[in-house]
């Protein structure tokens, strides 16, 4: 209902909305708003990260001095490092020994 920004949003109606639809239109959208605790957002915020498209607004910030939204997390390295895959695919590859 926003006068500014709302005349630029498409919404899906639920009738015809499908999972894989609503993955293909976020990871081809001009700019992808996503819900950093949802982890259909994060799959196609790396998908978008990974086809060279953006931005991927799912992990933003008020900047504390100038108070504008910014962006912390859109490359490759923070998907790994904020949800620790790194750490768990190491964890798992490791050889376990028997004392």
């Amino acid at each position: 209902s926003d006068p500014r920004i709302g005349p630029h949003f498409k919404v899906v109606p639920s009738e015809i909305s499908t999972m894989a639809g609503d993955i293909l239109l976020g990871m081809l959208s001009h700019v992808f708003i996503g819900n950093p605790a949802s982890s259909f957002s994060q799959y196609i915020a790396m998908a978008r990260y990974a086809l060279g498209l953006g931005p991927s607004f799912l992990y933003v910030r008020r900047h504390p001095l100038n108070g504008k939204w910014e962006t912390f997390c859109d490359d490759e390295s923070c998907f790994y490092q904020l949800h620790d895959l790194e750490a768990r695919t190491h964890q798992a590859a490791a050889p376990k020994t028997i004392p």
